[in-house]
């Protein structure tokens, strides 16, 4: 009796040892499969670009190593500036038809339309923004020869954009101004420098921090010709958010990162975008060399006036030549006693007696 009890506890015992290994078994391979469609811009650095390995870099590539390690199955996508806020809802039907979870990550401005869009597009109540992860600013990058226009005679420039924001925020800036789509940022830099006039343009806009990296990473066929205007603010204030499909839990993830440890990749953007910024406009203005020569003679003035560094440099002389100088000095003094050079005399002799003593 007693063995038969026993080997019937032996085989629930082994059933339910069987059964939580399954359980768990299948909720681990769950885990790690959960599918996730992560579109991204690979032409918008600092903020997501691929680098010289086609792997996806900047703050959208942060983001997408902290979802990998949250057990996401992640299938990348290219996307380009238009094909924002509509491609992933559009053209991937098993984002809408099976609520596949999605994310678009790039420098995408956060505005009341994209959200009315975004709600059209996913069933209404299953496309967010996250929280604001960046805020920048809407400037021009301009060829110096055109800097004068761009203030007095916009009507006589042609400005590239690419951004669907953007656009709308320069035609009411500079109405007169003609106002061309480019293709990317190849073609923005192909542009501006082109001999052929069909095709150049006079500047190119688009949000602060991605001017920067543009110039940044193109200093040889920029060179030193061309400024981001206007220096302080610029003409629109940006707050660039990641959209998100079909999964609030997801939705909550990303905010969490934004709001935690993605507080490091949006200081890398801050620093670079303040830094770059200020160093690139002061460098590559025409009044760069002149405010240098203007603080280079002040200081020397400053060294000049000072007693303690003259009573140094004195010290340092040759004796024949401290001789002929406190001569002539005195000889000053004599003659003028109000001249503020002679007077020099009576400051040299007497720092340079008492430092004689120590």
């Amino acid at each position: 009796m007693k063995a038969d009890i026993i080997k019937r506890l032996s085989i629930l015992t082994a059933t339910s040892c069987t059964v939580l290994f399954i359980l768990d078994a299948s909720s681990s391979i769950a885990a790690s499969t959960k599918k996730l469609v992560f579109a991204y811009i690979k032409d918008a650095p600092p903020v997501s670009f691929e680098n010289r390995n086609s792997i996806l870099d900047g703050y959208c590539g942060n983001l997408r190593s902290y979802l990998t390690n949250q057990g996401w199955n992640i299938e990348d996508i290219s996307i380009t500036y238009p094909e924002r806020f509509k491609m992933l809802a559009s053209k991937r039907l098993d984002i809408t038809a099976s609520l596949l979870p999605a994310i678009e990550c790039g420098p995408s401005t956060i505005t009341k339309q994209r959200k009315d869009q975004l709600s059209s597009l996913a069933r209404g109540d299953m496309a967010w923004f996250s929280n604001p992860f960046f805020t920048t600013s809407t400037k021009i990058l301009v060829n110096k020869k055109n800097l004068a226009d761009l203030y007095k005679n916009p009507g006589d420039l042609t400005i590239g954009v690419q951004g669907a924001t953007t656009n709308q925020v320069i035609e009411k800036i500079f109405p007169t101004a003609s106002i061309v789509t480019v293709k990317s940022r190849a073609d923005a830099v192909d542009r501006l420098t082109t001999s052929d006039a069909s095709r150049r343009i006079d500047a190119y806009t688009g949000d602060e921090v991605i001017l920067i990296d543009l110039m940044k990473e193109n200093t040889k066929s920029l060179g030193d010709g061309f400024l981001i205007e206007p220096k302080l603010y610029g003409y629109t204030r940006e707050q660039y958010g990641i959209v998100v499909y079909n999964d609030k839990d997801l939705r909550d993830s990303v905010n969490n990162w934004i709001d935690g440890d993605g507080q490091e990749a949006r200081k890398l953007l801050n620093n670079k975008n303040l830094v770059d910024s200020w160093s690139g406009n002061i460098v590559r203005t025409g009044y760069f060399h002149l405010i240098i020569k203007l603080f280079s003679l002040a200081f020397i003035a400053l060294l000049l006036t000072n007693p303690v560094f003259l009573v140094l440099l004195y010290n340092i002389l040759p004796l024949k030549i401290k001789k002929k100088l406190l001569a002539w000095l005195r000889d000053k003094h004599r003659r003028n006693t109000m001249n503020p050079i002679a007077n020099l005399a009576n400051v040299i002799q007497f720092n340079a007696e008492v430092l004689a003593r120590f």
